[in-house]
């Protein structure tokens, strides 16, 4: 208690108080018990004053000239009276702690205020609470022997959480890409703490398996309770990529992993705590170490923070995946049985008219003893990585002793999550053998012509060199 009380005599304006704050109804009692029925809620105690039941006078146990007005104001309302405890520094004696499992109880009769001390993650607003004893049938008696501060009017603003999907959080699977093309995520996670329960630690966290290449591009912006985002406040946060995170095992092995960690001044202001969530944005490319067909290439996301009371979660997101594919081309010989053929170089394209032209291929591919083709870009060890739809392929170099095949063959690349996502064309590629003969291989006539037009002139100046000498 303080060394200096200031005593009131103030029955009336403890009588009004009384009628003007709202208890549980049930038989009077001369014990009071504060309970915490919910998780994560922790309310101080402090007595404000204790009273006199003889004389009905008030003791004070806090020298703020608020609370001191607010007494001292017989027309003051219960809510006043609340409100001038809530901004006090000092409100009283501290005499204990409630929250679940742990309750307070008294018999000494005064005015009690509970504060609340701490809070779940997603309680943005919340109320606490006085008591005050009430003069009924002669005596002076608390309203209620027990009282669930759980019932108090609280406010949340949801269980915390985190959500992904691709251009928007509700675009889902599927998603269909090719190699090369741009994937655009985004990531929604609840805001932690308030004004006056700052948190500690804030990081959402993005883990990619290593058929995405993560572009260096996230931005971060807050939204609002209407799901509205403001501009772009990517400086209040640390845009690290970190390889060697734990969480790159599995699917995610070699992977990449994201973190957006609000820097300690954004936790420490009041910006970050006005907003509903926090939104990030980033795009990825899908490269040729992208899976084929199922399982898809799968990204996750989730939410790391510490509160203010020192507690630590991890809350983990939804799985998105995007999938590719490959395709192949076949090549026999129609002049064997349409055997398989070895040797032939073909093109794949993405227009009819480039496959016509032989220009500008996707990739290209050399048929092997099995007479498929796997298409590789140049540069590249992996098959290209496809999105469904329609290709083209032609042969662009014959196979020795072979004619070139100048038609143009179609490959439909199909969207399916299902199997090993190859797609085999299933029009065989045709070549026939050359009429030319085999022992010279391709172009040997030109060699034969050459050849035998200079024995001819050979042969011609030796008869002339040997007229000469016989003239002679």
């Amino acid at each position: 208690m303080k060394t200096t009380k200031r005593v009131f005599a103030l029955v009336l304006a403890a009588l009004m108080l009384a009628m003007m704050i709202p208890f549980a109804a049930s038989a009077a009692n001369n014990s009071l018990t504060l309970k915490m029925s919910k998780e994560g809620f922790e309310y101080a105690v402090y007595q404000v004053a204790t009273i006199n039941t003889e004389t009905g006078v008030y003791t004070l146990n806090t020298e703020d000239a608020s609370v001191t007005a607010a007494m001292k104001t017989i027309n003051q309302s219960g809510k006043d009276f609340l409100d001038a405890l809530d901004a006090a520094s000092d409100p009283g004696t501290p005499v204990g702690t409630v929250k679940k499992g742990t309750n307070y109880t008294t018999s000494t009769l005064g005015i009690y205020y509970a504060r609340v001390s701490a809070w779940p993650d997603g309680v943005q607003n919340k109320k606490n609470t006085v008591v005050v004893p009430q003069y009924t049938n002669g005596a002076w008696e608390f309203s209620s022997a027990s009282i669930d501060l759980s019932t108090n009017g609280k406010s949340t603003s949801g269980d915390i959480g985190v959500d992904k999907g691709f251009t928007t959080v509700d675009d889902k699977d599927p998603k269909f890409k090719g190699q090369g093309e741009t994937v655009t995520y985004t990531l929604e996670a609840t805001v932690v703490g308030s004004t006056d329960q700052k948190a500690k630690k804030y990081v959402i966290f993005d883990t990619m398996s290593k058929g995405l290449t993560y572009n260096n591009d996230a931005k971060v912006y807050y939204l609002d309770a209407a799901g509205t985002a403001g501009s772009d406040v990517t400086a209040d946060f640390i845009v690290d990529k970190n390889k060697t995170d734990a969480k790159l095992t599995g699917e995610y092995k070699d992977g990449t992993f994201i973190s957006v960690t609000a820097k300690t001044e954004t936790l420490g202001g009041t910006a970050f705590y006005a907003a509903k969530k926090v939104r990030v944005v980033y795009t990825a490319t899908v490269n040729n170490n992208a899976v084929v067909g199922t399982p898809g290439n799968p990204n996750t996301d989730g939410l790391q923070y510490t509160n203010a009371a020192d507690k630590s979660d991890e809350v983990e997101g939804p799985v998105v995946r995007v999938y590719t594919y490959i395709a192949r081309a076949y090549k026999v010989d129609a002049s064997n049985n349409n055997t398989p053929l070895a040797g032939a170089t073909i093109g794949l394209f993405s227009t009819q008219a480039n496959a016509a032209a032989g220009t500008t291929p996707i990739a290209s591919g050399v048929t092997g003893n099995d007479g498929y083709a796997k298409f590789i870009k140049t540069g590249d060890n992996n098959e290209v990585r496809l999105a469904p739809g329609k290709y083209y392929v032609k042969e662009t170099a014959a196979p020795r002793g072979y004619n070139l095949n100048t038609k143009v063959y179609e490959i439909t690349v199909s969207d399916s999550t299902s199997g090993d996502g190859v797609n085999i064309n299933d029009v065989a590629i045709t070549n026939t053998i050359s009429k030319l003969p085999q022992t010279g291989g391709e172009g040997t006539m030109m060699f034969t012509i050459i050849g035998g037009s200079l024995i001819l002139i050979a042969g011609a100046l030796f008869v002339v060199v040997m007229k000469k000498k016989a003239s002679k």
